[in-house]
């Protein structure tokens, strides 16, 4: 199904006069074409290990999806464990081992400040300031 406006060919996203032509036509259910996989109810579901292995094209964007995935359940892992002192102390001590894990394995590790560079703050630098310069009262 087209249309001269192009947005489902372009955009991906039916528009308005496709579901003006069904109606007309008398269709009581959408075709499955135009139904997107991110509509449905199962569009949030984890990748399976057959998909997740092959090659992809966009790397970035999976990345991102995993990314999102695991902030969400971490945060709700964070609430959980932040309940009670017990709790917390159990919670660390998980995610310092999931941590160790993920390094070894990623071979990638948290990044650290260099130890030379000195971390001071000091007292900022007397400017002068814009504009006529200021005189002096002379006494006398």
């Amino acid at each position: 199904m087209e249309c001269e406006c192009s947005q489902w060919s372009s955009e991906g996203i039916p528009c308005s006069h496709m579901f003006c032509a069904m109606k007309s036509v008398g269709l009581q259910k959408l075709p499955d074409s135009l139904l997107l996989r991110r509509w449905s109810k199962d569009a949030k579901k984890y990748l399976d290990e057959s998909s997740a292995g092959g090659i992809t094209q966009d790397r970035e964007r999976e990345f991102l999806m995993r990314y999102g995935a695991l902030s969400v359940a971490a945060t709700w892992i964070v609430f959980l464990g932040a309940q009670d002192g017990p709790s917390f102390h159990d919670t660390m001590n998980e995610v310092y081992h999931w941590t160790q894990t993920l390094e070894k394995k990623s071979g990638l590790k948290r990044q650290t400040r260099d130890s030379t560079t000195p971390n001071f703050v000091g007292d900022l630098s007397v400017v002068k300031t814009k504009g006529a310069p200021k005189r002096k009262k002379e006494r006398g």
